[in-house]
């Protein structure tokens, strides 16, 4: 169970003097290449509406790079949660009947934790689940910021279309 995180104030949600954990500092590049998600993140939430106004075209380009890498980090690690959550409820099914009920809860879970339409949450989950289990380069090529989301997900919709046609004897993703 994810415990919640502590509750904050306002202005202590920002630490200015914030530092990466010293694991996340050993290894020079290297080890800003493994936590690079955190150094993004941590560098984009100390945006303000007023330091974005007064970036220069070249400044705005390079800050929206950022943050289409940290949302490819973001989408890749979704992917992963989201297939647990569907694997997690769906183990201990006995039979088909069970598996289709476990699957609806973890539909129904889905959509309301990312407050998003039932049929929406399916195709994330079947999406999820085709990614991890049958695509894992793809996974690792959006996580790392070499794929995109929208590569990803037409490549893994034909992947699944082509999963779903196979006919019988190919399992089912939820």
């Amino acid at each position: 169970m994810v415990q919640p995180a502590p509750e904050t104030k306002a202005d202590e949600a920002f630490d200015p003097e914030w530092t990466a954990p010293s694991s996340a500092l050993e290894g020079g590049l290297l080890g800003y290449l493994e936590n690079e998600p955190l150094w993004l993140a941590h560098e984009l939430t100390a945006l303000d509406p007023a330091a974005i106004a007064e970036l220069n075209a070249g400044e705005a380009v390079d800050t929206l790079e950022k943050v289409a890498r940290l949302e490819r980090w973001l989408s890749a690690l979704k992917a992963r949660i989201v297939h647990r959550v569907g694997t997690s409820m769906t183990e201990r099914a006995r039979s088909g009947v069970e598996h289709r009920l476990a699957c609806m809860n973890a539909v129904s879970e889905t959509a309301c934790v990312l407050n998003i339409p039932e049929g929406t949450a399916g195709f994330l989950l079947n999406e999820s689940t085709a990614l991890v289990e049958d695509f894992p380069p793809s996974l690792e090529a959006l996580s790392s910021g070499r794929s995109t989301t929208s590569t990803r997900r037409s490549s893994s919709g034909k992947a699944l279309a082509f999963l779903l046609k196979s006919g019988p004897g190919m399992r089912n993703p939820c």
